[in-house]
């Protein structure tokens, strides 16, 4: 069986390097130096606050105009929603692994119809007992997930747009990995991730 595992990266808002902090503006999202993989933080002007997956009141606030924003607008929902299709309809497994809470992930998921890609349990977050026994470290959560199920590390392929979550993975050696480019998964990643995924 083939697994993908798919990472909503830091929409999470995984704490940058104090430069990083220093040169952002009061605008600038937490981890501002950081892109994310499915998702963008989004300034909600009417609260003075970043949204992001780790403040899940504030993301369950957010009107369905803003989630979709926070997803790229409509047109690379689409461009996800077709790599997803192909990734679904050649067996593969799909799953969100973020710092953020999977509460808040699958809000935004829904509203925009792409829920229906993470099954149960497939969506995991901060929130969730699995990631907090390994610690909060996505490479020793995917070498549960792959003990559990049987997969080979030629199997599954891990994407994330974070050079430490990429590096521990390929340092560990878990699984294959793809990091995406700073300004998150565009139509160029979805099809490197298509021609990798078909090696699986």
């Amino acid at each position: 069986m083939a697994a993908l595992v798919t990472p909503d990266a830091e929409a999470a808002g995984a704490t940058p390097p104090l430069d990083a902090l220093r040169a952002a503006s009061p605008r600038d999202p937490p981890g501002a130096a950081a892109a994310a993989t499915l998702s963008t933080p989004q300034f909600l002007e009417r609260f003075g606050k970043w949204a992001i997956a780790d403040k899940p009141m504030l993301c369950q606030s957010m009107t369905d105009a803003e989630v979709w924003a926070n997803l790229g607008g409509a047109e690379r929902v689409a461009t996800l929603k077709a790599m997803l299709d192909r990734l679904r309809d050649d067996g593969l497994e799909l799953y969100v692994l973020s710092l953020g809470f999977a509460t808040a992930i699958r809000h935004h998921l829904g509203v925009v119809g792409l829920n229906g890609y993470f099954g149960e349990g497939r969506v995991i977050g901060q929130d969730t007992p699995a990631f907090q026994r390994c610690k909060y470290v996505k490479a020793a959560l995917i070498e549960e997930l792959m003990q559990h199920n049987e997969w080979h590390p030629n199997v599954v392929l891990f994407v994330d747009d974070s050079a430490k979550n990429i590096g521990e993975a390929d340092r560990r050696g878990t699984c294959d990995t793809f990091r995406v480019a700073k300004e998150g998964l565009d139509a160029a990643d979805c099809g490197r991730i298509l021609e990798r995924a078909k090696r699986r």
